[in-house]
Order: structure tokens, then sequence, then C-alpha cells
């Protein structure tokens, strides 16, 4: 048993492991490539056949126990009891065991039995960082925390996330501190904190196109950043993510893309039917000359400090709410609280002056009355 080769194969991404395939490596470790490349690229045809070959013939116990849990996995015929019952014969000294255990942690998260699987994922961690397989290691620990969260659906995982982080960084571990960045995006948004959560995700698609670009995690993540982008109603960029997604090879990717289309959708008709109603307000003929003659002799509404700074901002053109953002409050202030502090000045301004400022295709503006007498001050 070569351990070097195993831990090379335990952390391989795809086509690593088709490289590694065709090296010179032991009999067993290019059966194992072949293995997880087949369950990796979804063949079960392969991985059927690799099962019933590795079975029959006199390979060693730890290589038929992972095989057949992968094809189980793969062909969802999970003998969960039998696989825990085979894999503790095995020494915590063999570097297979981690491996193992990883899978059956994934095998009962798919039946959920949630805490089982967080203990196993933890068992996996522990064993595999032993032997020095960090990425794997890491892994096992990331589904060990992601998993809680079934166990407790209102739980914030900010510090659960951030201890992740914290190891990858530590081991310099690029992939998974992306995966990190990926769920603690997920959490900021779940928090209403859009650009805490969009500072986090580009983190997370930096980090993944630097390892790999073709990998689920970074389509989940472009899926986040889209997403995120619809919710700041950012429409034309999340649109130009939506196309990468709809051109993947993966199908979760594809559904996510029509998933986040329908948002935009859903959104741009709430705002056509608000805009519709705000300019569709039609007064009678004597009331509308009231209106005007009142208009005309009405001294200008008195704005507050930061009422006056944003419509100043607005007045050289659009901005987005991230700029707008930025400007009134600075880059270090706590971002909780910013997005609500924002929406409160626009209320009190529109209070002033109805109508006064305008979104349209994901920009602020100013408008009408206001922008009347930025006009003046101009002029």
């Amino acid at each position: 048993m070569n351990t070097d080769e195993l831990r090379q194969i335990f952390e391989a991404s795809m086509s690593e492991l088709f490289d590694l395939s065709h090296t010179e490596i032991s009999r067993e470790s290019e059966l194992y490539c072949q293995v997880k490349y087949s369950y990796k690229q979804g063949d079960a045809k392969k991985l059927n056949d690799l099962n019933l070959y590795i079975q029959k013939e006199n390979f060693s116990n730890e290589l038929k126990l992972i095989t057949n849990i992968r094809t189980g996995l793969k062909n969802k015929k999970l003998e969960i009891k039998r696989w825990v019952g085979e894999v503790q014969k095995f020494d915590d000294n063999n570097i297979w065991k981690g491996e193992i255990l990883f899978s059956i942690g994934y095998a009962l998260h798919l039946e959920k039995k949630y805490y089982d699987s967080n203990k196993v994922y933890i068992k996996s961690y522990k064993l595999l960082m032993a032997h020095n397989c960090i990425e794997k290691g890491l892994m096992a620990l990331h589904n060990a925390i992601s998993v809680i969260a079934n166990l407790y659906p209102d739980k914030r995982q900010f510090a659960d996330f951030h201890y992740l982080l914290q190891k990858a960084t530590d081991y310099k571990s690029v992939k998974l501190a992306a995966l990190a960045n990926l769920n603690l995006s997920i959490e900021y948004q779940k928090t209403g904190a859009t650009l805490m959560a969009l500072e986090r995700i580009d983190l997370a698609i930096k980090g993944f196109e630097k390892v790999e670009m073709e990998s689920t995690q970074y389509y989940l993540a472009l899926a986040q950043k889209a997403d995120l982008l619809v919710d700041i109603e950012k429409f034309s960029s999340a649109l130009l993510i939506l196309e990468k997604l709809a051109t993947s090879s993966h199908d979760f990717a594809k559904s996510s893309a029509y998933t986040i289309k329908e948002k935009i959708q859903k959104k741009q008709n709430s705002q056509y039917r608000q805009e519709k109603t705000a300019t569709n307000i039609h007064f009678s003929p004597t009331f509308e000359q009231r209106r005007i003659d009142e208009k005309r002799n009405k001294k200008p509404p008195k704005l507050g400090k930061m009422e006056s700074r944003l419509v100043d901002f607005l007045s050289s053109g659009p901005k987005d709410k991230m700029s707008i953002i930025k400007h009134l409050y600075g880059e270090d202030i706590d971002y909780f609280s910013l997005e609500g502090r924002f929406k409160s000045l626009l209320v009190r301004i529109r209070k002033k002056l109805p109508y006064s400022i305008v979104f349209h295709d994901g920009e602020y503006s100013i408008e009408g009355e206001i922008k009347e007498l930025e006009d003046k001050k101009t002029s």
C-alpha cells in the first residue's frame, strides 16, 4: 500500500485523476483512480463493471469496500450498516479508513441521518488530517459543518465557516478557503447583508478560478453571485452570469439559471407595476390646477444632512446601491446595518418629495421636483 499514491488520489480533481491513472502507480491505485473518476463523471456502467471486477479478484478489502460504497452511492443502494461494520475492522492507522468514512458520512447524509453523518465526517476529518490528507480532511470538516444546518435550520453558521476559513488559510488551501467564503456569502444573504454576501462570493469565485473552474462548487458560486445581483436589481450583470451557467455541463447550473431568470422577471414585473401605479395618477382639472398653484408657491422642503448628501451625489447622474452606500457611509462600518439605514433615508426623502428618487435597471436617480431644485442650484 503506497500511502503517497493514495494521498494524491484522495485529493485529486477529475483531471488529476485521469493523469494519475496514466502514470506508473500500483495496480490498486490505478483501479481506484478509475473508480473515483467514473464516480465523479457519473458513469454508472463503468463503475458497476469496475465493482464486479474488483470484488472477484484478489485485491485488498479496503479497495473492495470503497468501490462497493461508491457504486452503492451512485446506484442509490445504500448498505450503510454493512459498510460501517466493515470499516470498523480497519485500524485507525490505515490511510484508507478516513476516505471510506468520508463516503459513509455522505451516505448517512443522503439517508437524512444528520447527527450520525456529522459524527462520521468528524472522524474522517481527524483521520485524514493525521495522514496529511489536508484537502480531503478539510472537505470532511466542511461537510461536518454543513450537515449541522439540517439539524438546526435556524442556526446561523458564521462562526463555523469562519473557523473553516481560518483552517483553510492556515493550511494554504485555496479551494477550501473559497468554499468557506461561498458558505459565508450564503449566510450573509440569509440575514439580508447583501453587500457582505457579494464581497464573500467574489472572494470565493476568485479562489475557484485558481484551482477548479469546472467544479460543482465554482458553478454554485456563480449561481450565488447571480442571485445576489438580482437582489440588488443589477439584472444585466446577473444575466451575463446566467449565460455561463446555462452553457455548463452541470445540470444543477442550468436549473439554477432558469430559477434565477424567473426571479428577475418577477422583480421586473413588480417594478413595472409600481412605476405604472405611480405615473398613472389622474386628478380632476380643478384639483390639478390647485396642485400646480400650490407647487409654484411652495417653499422647497428642508432636507437633512444625509438627505442632502444623497441628493447631491445623485445630481451627477444615476448610481447603484453599493456606490451610494459607500459614498454615504464609507467602508468601515458594520455592513449589517447599512442597507437598512439607506432604505430609511430613501423613505424620509420620498415623504418630503414623493417620486423624487426613482429606481431603474439597478440604479437610483433624481427626477421631478427635486431635479428641478438641483438644476436651479447649478444654473
